[in-house]
């Protein structure tokens, strides 16, 4: 798209009402872990806390706006995502498919309303790279989370 100086960029930013209620729901959803731990909707240490952080700031910030609008996903950003995912299951030794395991957490509950985008619009790319992060939307895909 050119911009008004004739440069290309498809760069895009989610409108501000979007990122205010996007902050709003990630801020709820954080308070209730930190407030109620047997949720584990957080990890307890803070080291971990901080790779999620650096998870959900990543997604929010460069991979749903190109979801939302419907630009292609940078592939460097997907590869993070999905280090951090591999990073954090063998660094807790965790059991299960999600973030903490078996049980669903803050990143799946960020994630989960566009997996399909993901998955199934071509946007994840079918590289050894990216395997850990797209097994990880399919097991979000098949938790139920998402209903039509």
């Amino acid at each position: 798209m050119d911009d008004d100086d004739g440069s290309d960029s498809d760069s895009f930013s989610l409108p501000p009402a979007v990122n205010i209620a996007l902050d709003r729901a990630i801020d709820f959803v954080w308070r209730l872990g930190a407030e109620y731990p047997e949720t584990q909707l957080v990890p307890a240490g803070d080291h971990a806390r901080i790779y999620m952080l650096q998870f959900v700031g990543l997604w929010t910030s460069s991979v749903l706006p190109a979801v939302i609008s419907g630009t292609k996903v940078n592939e460097n950003d997907l590869v993070t995502l999905a280090k951090w995912l591999k990073w954090q299951r063998h660094a807790n030794q965790r059991k299960g498919p999600f973030w903490l395991g078996r049980r669903i957490a803050l990143p799946e509950v960020v994630v989960a309303p566009f997996v399909d985008e993901l998955l199934f619009d071509g946007r994840m790319p079918d590289s050894p790279e990216c395997a850990a992060l797209a097994a990880w939307l399919a097991a979000i895909q098949a938790s139920l989370l998402i209903v039509a």
